[in-house]
C-alpha cells in the first residue's frame, strides 16, 4: 500500500488528528516598568484552515466541522 493510499483509507477523525499542528509558544509579559519579559509556554493548536486553540479538543471539533464543509464554505456561510 502506498502512502497515497493509506492517507485515502483514514476515517475522517483519524485524517483530522493527523491534521492539527502542535505549537509551543513563549507569552511576552510586561515588568513594572512596561519592559517586555520573557512569559510562560504556551500551547497552541493550529488546524489545516489556519485556526488557532489554546484546547486540542476545541481544535479537533473544528478540524473535523472543516473537513465536511464544501470547498470554499467558512464559518460565516
Amino acid at each position: 500500500m502506498t502512502n497515497e493510499a493509506m492517507i485515502r483509507s483514514l476515517s475522517t477523525r483519524q485524517l483530522a488528528e493527523m491534521l492539527i499542528r502542535y505549537e509551543e509558544r513563549t507569552s511576552v509579559e510586561y515588568d513594572w516598568d512596561e519592559n517586555p519579559i520573557e512569559g510562560y509556554q504556551e500551547d497552541h493548536y493550529i488546524t489545516s484552515d489556519g485556526e488557532d486553540f489554546y484546547f486540542y479538543d476545541s481544535a479537533l471539533e473544528h478540524e473535523l466541522w472543516w473537513l465536511k464543509q464544501e470547498e470554499g464554505e467558512t464559518n460565516d456561510s
